[in-house]
């Protein structure tokens, strides 16, 4: 029997809103500021620059914090309502990151999708 690798792809927020359907049903890892939350229904939405990202708190609970630096691992749902596409993560943790250097968190996971890149290629 096969064991899939099923690790949390680790990716920004933009980068799920902007092309929801390249990570529908995966688990990512998500960074964002939470701009908003409704308890009534457990969901928050992160963003990062302009975008924004829907996140469901089910699973998760009440932990997060408006105007905190949140990550957030989940599987991504997308929803079609018309002509857009709605992504939400299913968030099964989130810790808070306040403090967090985004810019230099940015460099961080271009340089290991660089490294990983060159390992698949070595090894391919």
């Amino acid at each position: 029997m096969e064991v899939r690798n099923r690790s949390a792809e680790v990716v920004l927020a933009d980068e799920v809103a902007q092309n929801g359907e390249l990570f529908k049903n995966k688990f990512v890892r998500v960074l964002g500021k939470v701009s908003s939350l409704d308890p009534r229904v457990n969901t928050a939405t992160i963003t990062i620059g302009n975008h924004k990202l829907a996140v469901d708190l089910t699973l998760v609970g009440p932990c997060v914090k408006v105007g905190s630096l949140f990550q957030f691992v989940g599987e991504v749902e997308c929803t079609k309502e018309g002509d857009s596409l709605n992504q939400i993560v299913r968030a099964q943790f989130g810790r808070c990151v306040d403090g967090l250097d985004i810019t230099l968190f940015k460099q961080a996971l271009m340089a290991r999708r660089s490294f990983l890149q060159e390992v698949d290629a070595s090894n391919g």
